[in-house]
């Protein structure tokens, strides 16, 4: 799954997550895309820690990340 940007002050941000990072893995388990990634995430309690593995400019790491609120979108 591609991170294309962050929210500023999401759990995303926070993680360090940033543009161009791929998730390949959630709590161990393989990511096949974007869609996968939202469902996995959505199913964990918010406060509960993650382990996400990811590629970033080609290199594997892992982090760890708080999973958030979902953002809400501004008011018009």
């Amino acid at each position: 799954a591609l991170i294309r940007s962050t929210v500023a002050g999401s759990a995303a941000e926070k993680a360090g997550l940033t543009a161009n990072d791929i998730v390949v893995g959630f709590n161990g388990a393989g990511i096949s895309s974007a869609n996968d990634l939202r469902n996995k995430v959505g199913l964990v309690r918010v406060g509960n820690t993650v382990t996400l593995s990811l590629l970033r400019n080609g290199r594997a790491q892992t982090i760890e990340m708080k999973v958030g609120d979902a953002p809400t979108a501004p008011k018009l």
